[in-house]
C-alpha cells in the first residue's frame, strides 16, 4: 500500500489513533485500496487515467505522465534510434559553430552559437532521458551505433587496432557535450574504447574460426556466408550471428526511411559484388 496516496492530515490523525478525524477517502483506500481523492483539502492531486487521480508527483503520476508510457520495446527502441542520429547530428553542428568565427548576432545577443548549442544539447538529453532509461530505447542506441559502423568494415585499415581507435574517436567526437563536458575526452574515450572493441573482436573471431562456424547459423547458412565472403560481400551483425532478434530489429530500421541508409549501403554494395561475379562468370568485364 502506498501511504504517499494518503494526505498529511490524514496520515497525522492516523499516528495519533484519531480515526474520527480521518476522512473518508482514506479510510475506503485502507479497507479496498481505492485511492483517495482529495477535492478541497488543499493537496494537488491530478488525473492518471481509468478515472483514477493521483498526488501530483507521486510515483504514480509520474509514471502516467511519462513520454514513454504504453510504448512497447520496439517502439522505444526506433525512438532511441531516431535520438542516435539526431545526436550525431547536433554533436556535428556544434564541432562547426566552434571553429566559426564570431557573427553579427553574437555581438548583438552577447552569446554564442556554442553557447546555445551546448544549452540546446543539455535540453535534449533531458528530453530522452524516459526512452534512454528504457531496455528499448538502449537497445536502439546500441544497435543503431553498430549497424551504421558496418559499411566502415570495408574501409582499408579499420579492421586494425589504430582505424578502431579512429572510428572510436569519430564516434566520441561526434557525441553532443553541454557547457561543462569536454568534447576532446569524449574523442579519447571513443578511441580507447574502439580498441577495446577491436582486441575483443579479435578474440570472437578466433573463437569461431576454432569452433568451425558462427553461433547460431546451420551448416547450409555458414556455407552461404562463406560463399558470399569469397564474393567480397558483407553480412549484418544480425546475419553473422544467426540472431532471429537483431534481424527483426534490422528489418524494423531498414523499413523507416532515417534509419534504412547502412543497411540500403550494405545491400547495395552486396548486389554490385554479385553482379560483378556474374559478369565475370559469362565472361563480361
Amino acid at each position: 500500500m502506498d501511504l504517499s496516496l494518503i494526505s498529511t492530515a490524514d496520515l497525522q490523525h492516523l499516528q495519533a489513533g484519531n480515526l474520527q478525524q480521518v476522512s473518508t477517502q482514506a479510510l475506503q483506500y485502507l479497507q479496498d485500496g481505492t485511492p483517495p481523492q482529495y477535492y478541497g483539502s488543499g493537496q494537488s492531486v491530478q488525473a492518471i487515467g481509468n478515472n483514477q487521480m493521483a498526488p501530483t508527483g507521486s510515483p504514480q503520476a509520474q509514471a502516467a505522465n511519462s513520454p514513454v508510457s504504453g510504448n512497447t520495446f520496439g517502439e522505444n527502441a526506433l525512438i532511441g534510434s531516431g535520438a542516435w542520429f539526431t545526436d550525431k547530428a547536433l554533436a556535428a553542428q556544434q564541432i562547426a559553430a566552434s571553429s566559426a568565427p564570431a557573427g553579427l548576432s553574437d555581438l548583438i545577443t552577447g552569446g554564442s552559437d556554442a553557447a546555445r548549442l551546448a544549452q540546446y544539447a543539455a535540453d535534449k538529453r533531458a528530453l530522452d532521458a524516459p526512452v534512454n532509461a528504457t531496455a528499448g530505447g538502449q537497445f536502439g542506441q546500441l544497435a543503431t551505433g553498430a549497424l551504421t559502423a558496418v559499411p566502415l568494415a570495408g574501409v582499408p585499415g579499420v579492421a586494425t587496432y589504430g582505424g578502431a581507435a579512429a572510428v572510436g574517436g569519430l564516434y566520441g567526437a561526434l557525441t553532443p557535450t553541454t557547457a561543462d563536458e569536454s568534447r576532446a575526452l569524449n574523442t579519447g574515450v571513443g578511441a580507447g574504447l574502439g580498441v577495446v572493441s577491436q582486441y575483443g573482436g579479435n578474440l570472437l573471431g578466433k573463437w569461431l574460426t576454432a569452433r568451425g562456424s558462427a553461433p547460431g547459423l546451420t551448416g547450409a547458412q555458414q556455407a552461404a556466408a562463406d560463399a558470399g565472403g569469397q564474393l567480397a560481400m558483407r553480412l549484418t551483425p544480425g546475419q553473422k550471428s544467426g540472431s532471429v532478434a537483431l534481424q527483426q530489429f534490422e528489418a524494423k530500421l531498414e523499413s523507416q526511411p532515417w534509419t534504412s541508409g547502412p543497411i540500403n549501403a550494405l545491400k547495395a554494395g552486396n548486389q554490385t559484388a554479385l553482379n560483378r561475379a556474374w559478369a565475370g562468370a559469362i565472361g563480361e568485364n
